[in-house]
């Protein structure tokens, strides 16, 4: 792989991070603990037309499903090294790999479409 690729996944992994535990404790702290209903019926009503909410689980999905995906792709990149690693001795290179990081795509995209058909319904943003 390009090293200048590598490195840039490698900082948005970090990114991505830091944009997870922003939004977590936003959405924890805003709809979970000093929310005055605790009822989703009640709290979607609150969100729906919400520009603001729209953008922030966007944002949220986004680096969620990077996050998952690029972290599954390094692992898997980690404990299949070359063949060094592993009983099988298997190799995480050229056709498993392609294969793997198209799956993963097709993954991120099918999610990330399902995720923004919830929020669109979610939101009621026209």
């Amino acid at each position: 792989m390009n090293s200048s690729l590598a490195w840039f996944r490698w900082f948005l992994q970090r990114i991505t991070a830091l944009i997870l535990v922003a939004c977590l404790a936003i959405h924890l702290v805003l709809l979970h603990f000093i929310a005055p209903e605790r009822k989703f019926h009640l709290v979607l009503e609150r969100i729906q037309g919400n520009k603001f909410w729209a953008f922030f689980y966007i944002a949220f999905l986004l680096a969620a499903l990077f996050h998952g995906l690029n972290g599954t792709y390094e692992i898997l990149e980690d404990y299949l090294p070359n063949g060094q690693a592993g009983a099988a001795k298997r190799k995480f290179t050229g056709t498993l790999k392609k294969l793997t990081g198209w799956f993963l795509w097709i993954l991120g995209i099918a999610c990330f479409v399902y995720g923004m058909m919830v929020l669109w319904k979610w939101t009621n943003l026209k």
